[in-house]
């Protein structure tokens, strides 16, 4: 077993090698992505085999399956290092990180009055998907999908229906917008453009939780894999397993729409076989004859029956019967109560739920209790901590430690929206998770970013600052409205800091013009709208998003801004930084994930 661990190790090591040799080449931005998700995905394997071999006493036929996985990615690797500039096929990924852990002793769960919980304050353009920026895993899934048929029966090419919001359906979706006279900047599609778009019904909480935890499973609605993790068969979409019933009650959701399905997929004696097995009295009767017919000597699937499994995967009706036993069964049953059982209401407290029923049987009472107790401790605790007191309880249940950190990274995701999964970066706001929190210092993605074109009018107590405004910074930014500099952020509208912010006091407005001087200036370098996300916080609100405490916000001379020129947070900060050095001015550039923080604090500060 040492001799498969070293060179397991040394292959890792010089994937890890060959993926520095392509971010230093001359290769596109795209191509580089594409090739390092390529080596990232040999690596996800790699280890996936290391933590088989530590679990496992090898015998000589797993030495076998193991020296051709290694073969098989040495491969890769010389594809990779022959050249980096040819281009690099897409790799099957034969082996997952599937995890299943039920909980011990599942909380008692109250009747579900509200089975679809509503995104918070959800307008007609908060986004469903963005396009994703540089460095991080692009969305992927059945939403993604939908988008994918509908451009391509409008006339715009996706070039394949993949799930994967890439950069051709980026392009054709860009394509459809400018068609329609809307912004063509960004790859973005609002909840609005979804029913014009597609003529479907529009996307819930549920279907944003689904594509992210379909993304962590990584299998399609067609991948079938063997026993190599004790669920005997896992299957579909959030890979539903034989051992814990999923897979058979998928099957009957089929079956349940007429005998055709199942015929004509597997044949008719292969189909009656597995009508047999799913009016099999128990469990322990179904497992010994997917042990006896669909699995090999080596406990994976046969070629056969992979096949055939990956063909009924792209049924329309198995996608239909997928989803709707996620949605009643892990989403109905165990994360919508269990979070209304600890207090939490945010999509991201939702979504990590949702992935917890998926891949480790939910919350158990310890759990809940753990994020009971945290509550009632700090009353004035944020949503975002209780999530990670989640999530570190979620990790203490697991009865299987081996995989303690690879659920761990999955649930730390939905935190803050953002972390690594299997090697990829994740930033779920693109995926269409907003919480109710402003992107404070790069925590959380703001769910709207209002323009100057959607601003609501200035209140009659405001009418003051409107006319400071108008008289003293309006000469000097003309691209700029009052309205922009009181928007009081995200949190204040809905949240645990809902209604915390005020206006900034009149003593505090003479800061304002040097920092939207600086706003103008920055306008005018890019010859694009500038979007403020953050502006003014009064003292009780930027504690309670977690600002700093000597925050240049609180002074009114502080923004976070986005820029409307399709290009990324990396890109803004250069140029500003460039501005900076040219004295243009002297104060604070933060760069962040999908903003840039500017401020006019009168020394030099970056970060």
């Amino acid at each position: 077993m040492e001799q498969e661990f070293a060179k397991l190790e040394a292959l890792r090591t010089d994937l890890i090698n060959a993926m520095a040799q392509i971010g230093a080449s001359d290769l596109g931005a795209a191509e580089k992505a594409k090739q390092i998700e390529i080596a990232n995905l040999e690596i996800d394997k790699i280890e996936i085999l290391q933590m088989d071999l530590a679990a496992t006493e090898i015998n000589n036929a797993a030495r076998a399956v193991v020296a051709a996985k290694i073969k098989a990615s040495q491969d890769v690797l010389s594809k990779i290092l022959k050249g980096l500039q040819a281009e690099v096929t897409a790799i099957r990924d034969d082996v997952q990180k599937i995890i299943r852990d039920i909980t011990p002793d599942p909380v008692d769960l109250a009747p579900n009055a509200n089975p679809t919980p509503a995104l918070i304050n959800p307008v007609a353009d908060d986004p469903v998907l963005l396009r994703r920026t540089d460095g991080t895993r692009a969305i992927y899934g059945h939403l993604v999908r939908q988008v994918q048929l509908a451009l391509r029966n409008g006339g715009f090419e996706t070039q394949g229906i993949d799930m994967i919001f890439g950069d051709d359906t980026a392009d054709a979706l860009l394509a459809w917008r400018a068609s329609t006279g809307k912004s063509a900047l960004e790859a973005i599609l609002t909840r609005a453009d979804w029913a014009e778009l597609t003529n479907g019904k529009e996307p819930d909480l549920f279907d944003i939780s689904a594509q992210a935890t379909a993304a962590f499973e990584g299998h399609g609605f067609g991948k079938i894999v063997g026993d190599f993790d004790g669920a005997v068969m896992t299957w579909g979409y959030h890979g539903y397993t034989l051992k814990f019933g999923h897979l058979q009650a998928v099957l009957n959701l089929i079956e349940g729409e007429g005998p055709d399905t199942l015929n004509a997929v597997f044949g008719d004696d292969r189909a009656s076989k597995l009508r047999d097995m799913l009016a099999m009295g128990s469990i322990s009767d179904q497992i010994d004859w997917a042990r006896t017919t669909v699995l090999d000597a080596n406990n994976a699937i046969k070629d056969d029956w992979h096949g055939q499994f990956a063909d009924l995967g792209e049924q329309a009706v198995t996608r239909t019967a997928q989803l709707a036993h996620s949605r009643k069964t892990f989403w109905e049953g165990m994360a919508v109560p269990q979070a209304a059982a600890m207090g939490l209401k945010e999509p991201l407290s939702l979504g990590m739920l949702f992935d917890a029923a998926i891949q480790q049987g939910g919350a158990s009472k310890v759990t809940v209790k753990t994020v009971q107790d945290a509550r009632a401790a700090d009353p004035a605790i944020t949503e975002m901590s209780l999530r990670a007191v989640l999530a570190q309880a979620l990790r203490d249940q697991l009865s299987n430690t081996d995989w303690a950190d690879d659920v761990f990274a999955r649930r730390k995701t939905f935190i803050s929206g953002r972390g690594k999964v299997h090697g990829a970066n994740y930033d779920l706001g693109y995926w269409g998770f907003f919480a109710s929190h402003d992107e404070n210092e790069g925590r959380i993605i703001t769910p709207r970013i209002p323009t100057i074109t959607n601003m609501p009018a200035a209140t009659p107590d405001q009418q003051s600052f409107v006319d400071f405004f108008a008289a003293e910074i309006a000469p000097h930014a003309p691209n700029f409205s009052a309205a922009e500099l009181l928007y009081r952020g995200g949190s204040n509208g809905a949240g645990d800091c809902a209604g915390l912010n005020t206006d900034p006091p009149e003593e505090l407005w003479q800061n304002a013009i040097a920092l939207t001087k600086l706003l103008q200036a920055i306008r005018q370098e890019f010859g694009a709208p500038v979007r403020i996300s953050s502006c003014y916080r009064s003292p009780a609100y930027n504690t309670c998003i977690g600002g700093a405490t000597g925050s240049q916000h609180k002074q009114f001379t502080a923004a976070d801004i986005t820029i409307a020129d399709g290009n990324t947070a990396l890109s803004w900060h250069k140029r500003i930084l460039a501005m900076q050095n040219a004295g243009v001015f002297v104060g604070g550039l933060g760069k962040y994930k999908t903003f840039v923080h500017v401020d006019v604090r009168g020394t030099n500060a970056n970060w």
